[in-house]
């Protein structure tokens, strides 16, 4: 995948198309078809640095989660392989939200939570590369 920088360090509908996608890829590489998916891109407030992307969740009724693209990322630059991973990263969160539905919320959880999915995304880096 290109590293090319797309669009320095804000995200342009383009990006949002090419990352909507991305999370379609992955959401149905998964088998993520009991979900039903909504995209957004917003500016994302955060007290501890830039958010590329974050995911809402609703349980009532159906599933659904709602996907947010931040406008803004800060000192990351925008580039394809940038945007795949963080859609990447979103529906890892969307294949764990049930047992994090559950899980007692503490700091502790959410760090072992994005542990288990950078290892995933490690994984599928070296898959991607060729070399496993």
């Amino acid at each position: 995948m290109s590293k090319k920088i797309i669009s320095e360090n804000n995200t342009t509908e383009t990006d949002f198309e090419f990352f909507k996608q991305e999370c379609m890829k992955w959401a149905d590489l998964l088998s993520l078809h009991d979900w039903s998916f909504t995209f957004l891109h917003e500016e994302q407030e955060s007290t501890d640095g830039y958010i590329l992307a974050m995911t809402n969740f609703v349980f009532e009724g159906s599933r659904t989660a709602s996907i947010s693209l931040s406008k803004q990322w800060g000192t990351v630059l925008v580039t394809k392989e940038m945007l795949s991973e963080s859609a990447q990263d979103e529906i890892l969160h969307v294949v764990l939200a049930e047992l994090m539905r559950y899980a007692k919320d503490s700091p502790k959880i959410r760090s072992i939570e994005h542990g288990v999915i950078h290892r995933i995304i490690y994984m599928t880096k070296k898959l991607k590369e060729g070399l496993i």
